[in-house]
């Protein structure tokens, strides 16, 4: 009886050690599924190149150009040249009404006249003057009085003689002229109509060279010098790799935080002409040693880009700068290094430390 007592109170015990052992043997299996790896894939991060290319866009123009005008007001008489007419340097382009100024500078020649005319009179009188004064029988008042008149009369002639002078002078510029070869683009006046002084009448561009113009932000400005050579394009007309030469980059710009000016001299060239389209490219340092694809960094146009980083099947989450984006390539800043496993697919819910099976 003693002995049936025992393995009655024995057999609860078992039972219970048996639901012990059980639970034990499953707390190995959750903790297995908890630390199941995720599938990524990865790439590694390379060394970023030395420079990246920056374009801009700009228009062709001739690097002589002239707004061609009157220096005086009248009224135009004859326009020797229409739109798409080449002329050569020094060509006669127009012409003023030149009569007001010829009638001035006849007046001003019928004056001289004159005076030169009192001048022999009152020299013939100052010589009998004279002759009497020497008879004793005339005054040195009366001598002082032609010498007086006399001086009056030189004044008068030297101004007419300026005034003839000026009136000779604004007759030349009543023809303008071509100050450079080129092609006749706009016309703005037509013969008959009063032009002011400095009025355009026309507008000449030279066909030495051409040029292109285009603003750079201050990024790229201070990369920039003077005699720099620079690639240009046009791609709507199919012509690669022109050379430039930069021929002025402005020192300063119109306001904080404004545009910097660059001229890029093109030289000559028969199939480039004013008016076509044209793409610039400078090369700018690049700040950032490492590249990595644009799929591994998360938020990359943020302030809080980052990648993912594998070790030993383990994630490692780091934070980056990013210095730009070339194509499918991210310029990054940050402590990665080349040759990292950065994962660019599957990265989306991993966690730091995360176990992951990488694949390339």
């Amino acid at each position: 009886m003693k002995t049936s007592k025992i393995l009655l109170i024995l057999l609860p015990l078992a039972v219970v050690g048996g639901v012990a052992i059980v639970a034990s043997a499953d707390a190995p299996s959750e903790l297995a599924q908890s630390e199941e790896s995720q599938v990524v894939r990865t790439a590694p991060a390379v060394s970023a190149p030395e420079t990246r290319t920056v374009h801009f866009h700009a228009a062709v123009r001739a690097s002589e150009q002239a707004l061609v005008a009157f220096a005086q007001p009248g009224r135009m008489v004859e326009r020797l040249a229409e739109v798409g007419d080449t002329v050569e340097q020094g060509q006669e382009l127009a012409r003023l009404d030149e009569s007001p100024l010829r009638n001035q500078q006849r007046s001003a020649d019928a004056a001289i006249a004159d005076i030169e005319e009192q001048l022999e009179q009152l020299d013939r009188e100052s010589e009998r003057a004279r002759r009497l004064i020497a008879a004793e029988v005339g005054s040195g008042q009366s001598l002082e009085r032609i010498e007086s008149s006399r001086r009056q009369l030189i004044a008068a002639r030297d101004a007419a003689s300026a005034r003839r002078s000026e009136a000779r002078r604004l007759r030349d510029e009543t023809t303008i002229v071509a100050p450079v070869a080129g092609v006749v683009t706009e016309v703005y006046a037509q013969p008959g109509e009063v032009v002011g002084a400095g009025s355009p009448i026309l507008m000449l561009v030279g066909q030495a060279s051409v040029e292109v113009e285009f603003d750079v932000p201050e990024s790229t400005f201070t990369h920039v010098r003077e005699a720099d050579v620079l690639m240009v394009d046009f791609p709507m007309s199919g012509i690669e790799g022109m050379r430039g030469t930069v021929t002025a980059a402005g020192r300063a710009s119109g306001s904080r935080g404004r545009l910097f000016p660059v001229v890029v001299l093109l030289g000559s060239n028969e199939n480039v002409w004013p008016g076509m389209a044209a793409r610039v490219a400078i090369e700018v340092p690049i700040e950032s040693q490492i590249a990595a694809p644009v799929g591994a960094v998360v938020d990359p146009t943020g302030s809080g880009a980052t990648v993912f980083r594998v070790v030993d099947n383990r994630v490692e989450r780091v934070a980056v700068e990013v210095a730009g984006i070339e194509g499918d390539v991210a310029l990054i800043l940050g402590q990665v290094a080349v040759g990292d496993q950065l994962i660019v697919a599957g990265h989306g819910g991993v966690r730091d430390g995360q176990l992951v099976e990488a694949r390339q």
